[in-house]
């Protein structure tokens, strides 16, 4: 009895020591597994979400998902919302499909809440560490503190790096390395900045009552006027050493994401079938091609050449934006980088089949011949009044058999062209065969979006003597950062406005009329100065970036002229965006206002 009640005894003793030391152990990992979970979050990964267009297609911010009822074409369009939370009401009552430009009516469509944005994974330790294998690298997507206020989160795609001079021409990034400028133009463009500077707080006097208008004027004059002198000396010099930035397989993953739907054959129009798609070049009406289907077909063997144009829009559009007030051809400013691809099939052993996209005066086409079994490239130039020369690029020899299909792609972007021929590129463009002409390219006609112009970019197929089939024809465009709507003309709105009220004033008038668009844009380039950093939306019609930023927040006017509006410093970095872990969700049927099913189909790393 003793020893049974002393085991008795002891037992409860022994148990209840172990469920003490089993609760502070518990509590103990809990602690240590928040104190790595905050540690995980400041260094390592962080999520947020997107709540903005301005990196669409690449990231969606609110949206909602409509199929155009034309042609079959799914594509998101953005909705807003208001200071108070609350969803702007004010949405349009169409919106036009990017693919075949059918207005469609969306209001008595869409009935059903609109979708989250993209719920994203941000790498921070690599920027932390900024080795050159690790820091911050051009076509990063980063997200970073907003200039404006030095708290809210901003996301963009890295384009500008320190110690480099960056301008916008045609829609492409130039740059060129601080030590390649000469030190006289590099000195002056950091006149221009500090000009810029000045400038930006007289202004800020005048809006606090500090400075009469009248009374800045005579200085404003002065400061644009020197400024108009300043660039006409450092804008020619620099022509000669911007160099594009090109965004190569070897250099970036990013182009993938950045190629926009021009027209894509799998997505027929019913009622549009007269103003989109690819129609015969020439008026016969017998011909060869029938592009009435999905799969095009080239029936030809006796056939000498002929030829299928594409009927498009080459304006800078985007799905995202797209209020249905106009056709699209009035959207934008014209994009001519392009890609066409497809899967040939032929079903002939014989002739030749043919891809040509132009961009200006010149036109590159790949042809396959299928008796040879060989694919060229071939670049024809036609200045003005001048003979045009055909310039062979390469050929090689591949394996074409009948009946077996392969996927040719033809690209001519950031002034390279390419054929790339099952994911692999074959033949490409070098600098000594194309490359921008970048005094020609600022100093352009423009002509207005809608307008037909000579130099408008085309898309043509030919072939001749064989038998063929055509799936999954596709014409994409390049992302273009210009946007017409930049060049309205300045408006006491600084805030709401398009414009940056800071910029260069191009006429070295006495107004605040005619400024250039913003910094880093054709006539404003920018010089980054160590630790700063040049940002850039995808959707570049609808992001405020680098190109716009004139307001600062109280985390950077301290720091006076040591921050240059424009651009993003080396502290305010967070992170590389790298994975999409939760796209807007599917929704269950019958509560649309739930969309908790993981759409799993969408989840994508960020390129």
């Amino acid at each position: 009895m003793n020893a049974e009640a002393r085991g008795m005894s002891d037992k409860p003793e022994q148990v209840s020591g172990q469920t003490a030391e089993g609760i502070r152990d518990t509590i103990e990992s809990i602690v240590v597994a928040f104190i790595l979970a905050f540690v995980f979050r400041a260094f390592v990964v962080e999520a947020f979400v997107i709540p903005t267009g301005s990196m669409a297609a690449t990231l969606n911010g609110e949206h909602v998902v409509h199929t155009c009822t034309d042609c079959g074409y799914e594509y998101a369009y953005g909705r807003s919302r208001a200071p108070d939370g609350k969803l702007k009401s004010d949405i349009p009552p169409k919106s036009a499909c990017p693919n075949c430009g059918f207005l469609d009516d969306v209001l008595a469509r869409e009935n059903t809440p609109p979708q989250g944005g993209d719920r994203i994974l941000v790498l921070k330790w690599p920027y932390d560490i900024g080795w050159a294998w690790f820091g911050p690298r051009r076509w990063d997507v980063t997200v970073f503190k907003d200039p404006a206020d030095g708290k809210t989160s901003f996301i963009k795609r890295l384009v500008g790096l320190p110690d480099e001079v960056l301008q916008i021409v045609d829609g492409d990034i130039y740059t060129a390395p601080i030590e390649a400028v000469d030190p006289e133009v590099v000195a002056g463009l950091d006149r221009i900045r500090h000009l810029q500077y000045e400038r930006m707080l007289l202004q800020q006097q005048v809006d606090a009552g500090q400075l009469r208008d009248d009374e800045a004027l005579p200085q404003r004059v002065q400061i644009n006027r020197e400024l108009a002198v300043l660039q006409g000396d450092v804008l020619p010099a620099l022509d000669r050493c911007l160099r594009i930035q090109r965004k190569t397989a070897d250099i970036t993953c990013a182009q993938e994401s950045l190629w926009f739907t021009v027209f894509n054959q799998d997505y027929l129009p019913r009622r549009q079938v007269e103003k989109v798609g690819w129609k015969p070049m020439s008026s016969k009406a017998d011909t060869g091609w029938d592009a009435s289907s999905p799969r095009v077909h080239f029936n030809g063997p006796d056939r000498g050449l002929e030829t299928i144009g594409l009927i498009d829009s080459p304006a800078d559009v985007y799905a995202y934006n797209f209020d249905g007030a106009t056709s699209r051809l009035a959207h934008g400013a014209i994009v001519r980088d392009r890609r066409v691809r497809c899967v040939v099939t032929p079903l002939a052993a014989t002739g030749r089949f043919r891809m040509r996209l132009r961009k200006y005066t010149d036109a590159f086409t790949a042809e396959l011949d299928f008796g040879a079994g060989t694919v060229s490239l071939t670049m024809e130039s036609r200045p003005a009044e001048s003979k045009a020369m055909v310039t062979p690029i390469g050929k090689k020899q591949v394996p074409l058999s009948a009946g077996v299909p392969v996927e040719i792609a033809l690209a001519n972007v950031d002034y390279r062209a390419s054929v790339t021929l099952d994911g692999v590129e074959i033949i490409a463009t070098d600098d000594s065969t194309y490359t921008p002409n970048v005094a020609a390219l600022r100093m352009r006609r423009s002509v207005p979006a809608g307008q037909a112009d000579a130099a408008d970019p085309i898309a043509e197929l030919d072939a001749e003597r064989t038998i063929l089939e055509l799936r999954h024809l596709v014409v994409e465009r390049d992302v273009h950062y210009t946007d017409v709507r930049l060049g309205a003309e300045y408006t006491s709105d600084r805030i709401k406005g398009a414009h940056n009220p800071w910029a260069v004033d191009s006429s070295g008038g006495q107004g605040n009329g005619a400024l250039s668009p913003g910094w880093g844009t054709e006539r404003n380039p920018i010089l980054l100065r160590q630790g700063e950093y040049f940002m850039l939306g995808d959707n570049s019609p609808q992001s405020k970036d680098s190109r716009l930023w004139w307001e600062l927040g109280p985390h950077l006017i301290p720091r006076g002229e040591a921050y240059q509006m424009g651009t993003v410093p080396e502290d305010q970095l967070t992170g590389k965006a790298f994975f999409v872990y939760w796209p807007s969700g599917l929704r269950v049927p019958g509560m649309q206002r739930f969309p908790y099913i993981p759409n799993v189909g969408k989840m994508r790393w960020i390129r």
